[in-house]
């Protein structure tokens, strides 16, 4: 029998991503969403399990941009944060999408 060899950079390269922009209306810069590294989805999920939803905006996007959405999200449709992570989930093909906070 022969072996099967995978090779890391080629699996690398199938892995990226391009980013995400998503412009909120608040004059400011669009809020740019890389696919998340291992540490990332780390903190991610560990918001998903425990339904911190401004955690898990903040581990998605970043400090200063979950930050920012965060604010925006206090006067917004109570679902629209987790729309917005369901879409982005939907996007970059990530699991579970469907555990997204505010189903």
């Amino acid at each position: 029998m022969t072996n099967i060899k995978l090779d890391f950079s080629q699996l690398l390269a199938e892995a990226q991503r391009p980013p995400l922009e998503f412009d909120i209306g608040d004059g400011g810069p669009p809020i740019v969403i890389e696919f998340p590294d291992g540490e990332r989805s780390a903190d991610i999920e560990k918001a998903r399990m425990t339904t911190d939803e401004p955690g898990l905006i903040l581990a998605l996007f970043g400090l200063e941009q979950g930050e920012r959405l965060n604010a925006v999200f206090k006067t917004a449709p109570a679902d629209l944060p987790g729309r917005l992570v369901r879409r982005v989930f939907e996007e970059f093909e990530i699991p579970g999408n469907s555990d997204a906070s505010s189903a």
